[in-house]
């Protein structure tokens, strides 16, 4: 197909708020059956970048001894998977990312600063990337050859859902990317499925279909997979091995498209295979089983930028971008970090995405200004490396105060925090924030060790 006879949508939205431009975690509620996400979200405070799953009620009574130990558990699963974090190391640096050399853990630039309940964290405008990077992060897997002599593919796995069949949103994604200036040596590689409906004249709504994004069109690959649903982590797993078999390169970059639900429920709602979603240990089955080191990992989702989901991404890629946020429906736009990607295939890691935490920041401003919009950039390799013997200190810490009946400590650092998508009662919450107001020296030194790992951040 020509690039004339693209896939029609419905015309750019422009919208307030929270009228006619649907957010990415709505429209799952009781009629739906799915499992993630509300219209409602989250709505006036900002983030910093990492979320935590759980954290109990958001009131300043006393907490009593059950919700305290269920606070436990979490902690306890938390430390039991961060020890876990791993993947295979290797010796070589990532050329060409611009942060190779040792430096300090502490971010050097802070983007967020904590706001009073009831206020709206303003976005003041780009920030400096962060490029240094400590001494305890693991090499990158990912080795740039430089100079633009890079390949790179892109694997888009979008699962449409009632975004698409009510509102044409991934048509509109389909279309941003089609405008950008595509490189020869740029694949771009979509798997289609998971709606009722495709608001176009192109894709096949009743099977799972792959087509290659070019500066001509949409080339299709495969018409006719069958309907598989696409929260069942094989059919991701067979996506990203059909990607890298044939279209291999020196750098990929998967984007998971679709509803979020963090660390609960995990990514992706499917119309046709309905009351499931791909829980976070689904997530990491699929890209074990894939065996593919990805550069960038991220998710056009809400509430996806959790610890939790850092830690199952850590031993396949080296980068997460994600939003603790739930994000408003035009999600993020393609044309400007795919044009950047084409133009220098070479282009550093940090330097692209802040270009795409940059577009999605400007979009949200003009096209939906009443939406609460944060996107992070998360270095999982420094997270590898600094979290982990820092997270074990936090956690005994916070085990003591609770064994000397500090309950209200702990109470008062929870109900003040950075909390998101409170109408869900996902109650997932800002851990650096939450780190930040517990207060102790082992609670600040996490914080740091997290706010270092945070490359860039936009709110």
């Amino acid at each position: 197909m020509n690039r004339e006879n693209r896939p029609v949508s419905r015309e750019k939205r422009v919208g307030t708020g929270g009228g006619s431009v649907r957010r990415r975690g709505s429209g799952l509620g009781g009629s739906t059956g799915g499992p993630v996400g509300h219209s409602g979200g989250y709505s006036d405070r900002g983030g910093s970048g990492f979320n935590a799953g759980g954290g109990g009620t958001r009131n300043r009574a006393p907490v009593g001894k059950p919700k305290i130990l269920s606070f436990v558990v979490i902690l306890i699963v938390m430390y039991l998977i961060i020890t876990q974090l791993g993947g295979k190391n290797n010796d070589t640096q990532n050329q060409g990312q611009g942060n190779n050399a040792p430096s300090s853990q502490t971010s050097t630039s802070t983007p967020w600063q904590p706001s009073e309940p009831g206020n709206t964290t303003s976005d003041t405008g780009a920030y400096a990337l962060d490029n240094s990077v400590s001494e305890l992060a693991r090499s990158k897997r990912t080795v740039l050859q430089g100079n633009g002599k890079d390949t790179a593919t892109v694997m888009v796995y979008m699962c449409g859902t009632d975004l698409e069949s009510r509102s044409g949103m991934a048509s509109s994604d389909l279309n941003e990317m089609l405008d950008a200036d595509i490189s020869d040596q740029v694949n771009i590689i979509i798997e289609t499925g998971g709606t009722q409906k495709w608001q176009n004249s192109v894709i096949n709504s009743s099977t799972n279909q792959r087509y290659r994004v070019t500066s001509k069109g949409l080339e299709p690959l495969e018409k006719s997979l069958g309907k598989k649903s696409m929260v069942k982590p094989g059919t991701l797993t067979d996506f990203i091995q059909f990607c890298e078999v044939e279209y291999p390169a020196d750098r990929y970059i998967l984007v998971f498209w679709d509803h979020g639900g963090g660390s609960l429920s995990g990514y992706g709602y499917d119309q046709h295979f309905q009351g499931d979603s791909m829980t976070l240990d689904e997530v990491g089955t699929a890209l074990k089983n894939a065996g593919c080191n990805f550069d960038i990992i991220g998710f056009d989702a809400c509430l996806m930028a959790t610890l939790e989901t850092a830690m199952v991404l850590e031993p396949y890629a080296d980068y997460m971008v994600a939003s603790e946020e739930t994000e408003p429906g035009i999600g993020w736009y393609y044309t400007g970090w795919i044009s950047a990607l084409s133009k220098n295939t070479s282009i550093p890691t940090l330097d692209l995405g802040k270009k795409l935490i940059d577009d999605y920041i400007s979009k949200v401003k003009q096209e939906t200004p009443r939406s609460q919009g944060t996107l992070s950039l998360i270095d999982l390799a420094e997270l590898k490396g600094t979290a982990p013997e820092q997270f074990k200190a936090f956690a005994k810490s916070t085990g003591e105060l609770l064994d000397g009946e500090q309950y209200q400590v702990v109470s008062d650092a929870r109900s003040s925090c950075k909390e998101f998508s409170k109408s869900s009662k996902l109650n997932q919450i800002d851990l650096i924030d939450f780190a930040q107001k517990l207060g102790t020296n082992e609670a600040r030194a996490f914080a740091k060790s997290l706010s270092g790992s945070i490359k860039y951040n936009r709110t």
